[in-house]
């Protein structure tokens, strides 16, 4: 599925995909420069066997749950329960994710769900609730005011859909990111298609119950996109993006702060005119301040700022190829993983580098599945190890979603893959408090539509069905 012209033509100005990607089936940017201090430790490049799961299903309007009959087919491939329709649930195991075991630890619970109409709908983060169930945030084209509007929705534990909101006007919205404010506020952020045929950032607040309370909007005649937020201790949000991205070869690291009601509290931007600079991803840090992960001059690229966005030093990382990151995560020792991809002659892996609080790389690896691999989010788990998701494509072939795990050392634990035989993506991941994996992106495959939201809740090995 390709995004509509005139959307893609905006996202182009900001998000141009490098010689390895395919501009439908990633989050778009180039290069970018002004190197500082760079780190190359050894590379380790792990060949993972994947196990491939699910054949696609037809969906249909309404919510259906049915108990875990996953099948594992001659080749040892595991089928997708799959069931008729538009919003489907699928769950693999009966136990409420609520109850307990014999032990005391949260039970394992797993499912599937497919939501959109029958245009293209997708989501692009997810975030655990701090009360109980997910968030989702993207966007849609099959309802709501204009030709894309922002969209939220909420999950239970068990996958079902709770909440549904869109938020936009007869324009173009599409929404990036989700984060929530103890008072269970939430800030969307993403862009939103301008007159002068560019795009601006866009904020848009919500209440705890989904009403709109306000909105602000960020950037001038050049480009600006808004990628990822989260709730700042010390009240309000910081959002991560590019400012002033023309063309590649242009862009800056683009830091935003804004109080829980929607007030600029001030905005700083990193780098040089001597190439781009594009950030992805950011954390708030034990003292406060923040890291932000993207990709300079075709090299991983992590700038750490104070609590007021004052630079304190910025470091890449990277060999020959292109490489471009899309996460980043803190381990308890104040260490740094960030994730993304690397590209050399049209083939690509997913790329991980762990460093310490200083930022110095500690160890860095790579993982291959197929031909082109487009990691898109990263997270360190409970247990230490470091989850990255993304998409898989073999040569001529179309990709599926996933999944890989490593260990605390950057060595491969696991790795799956879920999908049909159509584009099927994972662009964001997170840890239920039981341990279990919820997975969004997006599914060709399956859905009612052009492109469907999609959102998967694992075992903690990634499995379709628990132990």
């Amino acid at each position: 599925m390709r995004q509509p012209t005139s959307l893609a033509a905006l996202l182009g100005l900001g998000l141009a995909s490098c010689s390895g990607a395919d501009p439908a089936e990633s989050t778009g940017a180039s290069t970018s420069t002004t190197a500082t201090t760079r780190s190359d430790p050894a590379t380790t490049t792990t060949g993972l066997a994947t196990t491939s799961t699910g054949t696609p299903g037809e969906t249909t309007s309404t919510t259906t749950t049915t108990s875990g009959s996953s099948t594992t087919s001659a080749s040892g491939t595991t089928d997708l329960t799959s069931s008729t329709g538009g919003s489907t649930t699928t769950t693999g195991n009966e136990t409420d994710s609520s109850s307990t075991s014999t032990t005391g630890e949260l039970a394992c619970l797993t499912w599937e769900v497919v939501e959109g109409g029958l245009d293209a709908d997708y989501v692009n983060e997810v975030v655990r609730l701090d009360g109980a169930g997910f968030a989702l945030a993207g966007r849609t084209k099959s309802k709501g005011a204009g030709l894309d509007d922002f969209w939220l929705l909420r999950l239970s534990e068990e996958g079902d859909v709770l909440a549904d909101f869109t938020y936009g006007g007869a324009g173009q919205e599409v929404a990036n990111t989700v984060a929530f404010a103890p008072d269970d506020s939430a800030l969307l952020a993403g862009i939103v298609a301008t007159q002068e045929n560019s795009v601006d950032g866009l904020m848009i607040g919500v209440s705890s119950d989904g009403d709109k309370l306000w909105e602000l909007q960020l950037g001038d005649s050049d480009a600006d996109h808004l990628m990822a937020a989260i709730p700042v201790g010390a009240g309000g949000f910081a959002v991560a993006g590019i400012r002033d991205r023309v063309a590649q070869g242009t862009g800056y690291f683009w830091l935003v702060r804004v109080d829980g009601g929607g007030g600029l509290l001030w905005t700083k931007t990193y780098g040089d005119d001597s190439d781009e600079q594009l950030a992805y991803d950011l954390v708030e840090t034990e003292d406060g301040g923040f890291a932000l992960a993207g990709t300079n001059a075709g090299d991983f690229w992590l700038v750490r700022t104070n609590a007021d966005g004052q630079l304190k030093w910025d470091k890449t990382y990277g060999g020959p190829r292109y490489e471009r990151a899309l996460g980043v995560d803190l381990f308890e020792d104040g260490g740094f993983a960030i994730g993304g991809w690397a590209e050399e002659n049209g083939a690509s892996d997913f790329y991980l580098v762990r460093t310490d609080a200083a930022g110095d790389a500690v160890w860095q690896t790579t993982l291959d599945g197929d031909h082109s691999d487009l990691a898109e989010d990263v997270r360190v788990l409970d247990d230490g190890g470091v989850l990255v998701v993304g998409a898989t494509r073999p040569d001529g072939g179309t990709a599926d979603l996933w999944m890989a795990k490593v260990d605390a050392l950057g060595a491969s634990v696991w790795d799956h893959r879920y999908g049909g035989s159509a584009y099927d993506g994972g662009r964001s991941v997170t840890e239920a408090a039981s341990g279990d994996l919820v997975v969004v992106g997006r599914t060709d495959s399956k859905g009612a539509g052009m492109a469907d939201a999609w959102a998967l809740r694992t075992a903690p090995n990634g499995d379709l069905r628990c132990p």
